[in-house]
């Protein structure tokens, strides 16, 4: 549920909107012993219109299951940002394997 709150209200995750994704990362999120997250940026455009920044990266995942298996998942990212007093929410996430 806190990692729901560094997304806005509306946010769309594969143009799916984030809310109702949010059972799918909690029956993943039970499968796996240990997780491993991380995003390369590869570019990165402010939006001086909407105040967005967007993201360009390429993500990587590595996951061990309960049952002892490892998984990895690679594939483009791009996330858009909006301010959100001193820091950003994401308003779409956008990525593929």
């Amino acid at each position: 549920d806190k990692f729901a709150t560094f997304f806005t209200p509306d946010a769309t995750e594969n143009n799916t909107p984030f809310q109702d994704m949010l059972p799918n990362y909690h029956k993943n999120l039970e499968k796996f012993q240990s997780f491993n997250y991380r995003i390369e940026l590869i570019d990165y455009l402010l939006q001086t219109d909407t105040g967005t920044i967007r993201i360009k990266g390429e993500y990587f995942t590595r996951f061990l299951l309960h049952e002892g298996t490892w998984r990895e998942n690679i594939g483009s990212i791009t996330i858009d940002l909006i301010e959100n007093g001193d820091s950003y929410l994401v308003r779409q996430l956008i990525y593929g394997q």
